[in-house]
């Protein structure tokens, strides 16, 4: 493997049959209706990861590379409003929060509002703009059997070709009495107008939402499981199952592989506060799944079949704790992450959100983005003001929620001006 090149090194690695890719039922397409518990040995933190092919971008590479840039004006600007919220049986104004956001074909962008369990009938799901001419369309929530409203707690959207999967929590939390926990989440689908298309369904997976394979089935992570000095996260391919939750419990998930982060040795069941949530470092295209599995720099492409297609390491730097940072924060590290967040754009490439130190204060989740192809590739080195919130990466543009001077969140466009290495 040769360092210090311009050029990626690329290096062959023959995997064993699954490598330390943990499978349920071996290396076999995974199907629904399989055991979903989460395995013993996680692809996770120092652990060694096998791959096809590796490729390797240095110090040299990485100051070569082209670097881009957002511009400082936005192309479209939205003030976000407040709403009223009934908590506790009164009446509270609280700005409204957008938790994600996507670039359409057509041009339009579609936002989801947090709506939490004590919203109100008219609060808004989905939220349509077309920045060209202005116009936004507002999309209400689901109602439920008895045509209610249904209170969501927490959801998540993934966009199809179809229009958009929705997949979240809608018990209500906001009673006196705290309800069951429950195992079964919602699945709603709706198109590209917001209109949903299929009664409720739900999946048989504890855990979260992160995107869809190719064949529609979707893609999960599971709740944590404390294994030694790590936490434990499974991703795990289930499929919804039509029906009320009490009729139809949703057919339970297929271990493709877990994931690792260390946790707080202060507290048995908690992630480090310095390691990623899964949902911030794991992304779907096709049916390959792509993670970033440990604190080193690494980016892992897994095929849902098990397979390791392709490791794409980089220079990260020393990235050893300084003295200054703070001890709590940082207990039980000797460096910190390469990484603090993994994208998919809309323009297919990946966007890596690299940690930095400012003046010897400790570790910070920097500007820098490192923009690689599905191939492997380093494209460019991308630069995003502190602060902003990115919602997506699209074709030469991002959107992102921003907030200046105290002032309400914004959401924002703005071009990526692309300047040459």
């Amino acid at each position: 493997m040769r360092r210090g090149q311009p050029s990626a090194a690329v290096v062959l690695v023959m995997a064993g049959q699954c490598g330390l890719v943990v499978l349920s039922s071996g290396c076999s397409d995974p199907g629904p209706g399989a055991d979903a518990e989460v395995p013993d040995a996680p692809l996770g933190w120092d652990g060694s990861v096998e791959a096809e092919e590796v490729r390797v971008w240095d110090g040299e590479s990485l100051a070569m590379s082209s670097r881009w840039r957002v511009s400082s004006q936005p192309e479209y600007s939205m003030v976000l409003d407040s709403v009223d919220l009934i908590i506790a049986g009164r009446t509270s104004r609280i700005p409204r929060f957008v938790t994600e956001g996507v670039f359409l074909s057509d041009g339009r962008v579609a936002l989801i509002y947090s709506t939490g369990g004590s919203s109100q009938p008219d609060s808004l799901l989905l939220h349509f703009i077309d920045p060209a001419s202005g116009e936004e369309v507002g999309i209400l929530a689901p109602r439920g059997e008895d045509g209610g409203f249904l209170d969501w707690v927490s959801f998540s959207m993934a966009a199809i070709e179809q229009g958009f999967v929705l997949v979240g929590d809608n018990t209500d939390y906001s009673g006196p009495v705290r309800p069951m926990e429950r195992t079964v989440l919602d699945v709603w689908y709706a198109d590209r107008d917001g209109v949903f298309t299929r009664p409720r369904s739900s999946v048989n997976v504890d855990g979260g939402f992160l995107g869809t394979f190719a064949d529609g089935s979707l893609v999960m992570w599971t709740r944590p499981v404390t294994v030694d000095t790590t936490i434990v996260t499974g991703i795990v391919a289930a499929r919804a199952t039509q029906g009320l939750p009490q009729g139809a419990e949703g057919e339970p998930g297929e271990v493709l592989f877990t994931t690792a982060n260390r946790r707080n040795p202060d507290r048995h069941e908690v992630r480090a506060s310095w390691t990623s949530h899964p949902a911030r470092v794991t992304v779907v295209a096709g049916d390959t799944i792509w993670v970033l599995p440990t604190e080193r720099p690494e980016l892992v492409a897994v095929h849902r079949s098990g397979d390791v297609l392709l490791m794409v390491e980089w220079d990260a730097g020393d990235r050893s704790i300084s003295p200054g940072a703070p001890p709590d924060f940082w207990k039980g590290a000797e460096r910190f992450p390469a990484a603090a967040e993994l994208q998919l754009g809309a323009d297919g490439l990946l966007y890596v959100k690299r940690w930095t130190v400012l003046d010897h204060r400790g570790p910070m989740r920097g500007p820098e983005w490192l923009v690689f192809s599905q191939a492997g590739d380093l494209v460019a080195r991308l630069d995003v003001p502190l602060g902003w919130r990115v919602l997506e990466f699209g074709h030469e543009e991002v959107l992102v929620v921003a907030s200046e001077d105290d002032g309400p969140d914004e959401v924002r466009i703005h071009a990526i001006e692309r300047q040459p290495g």
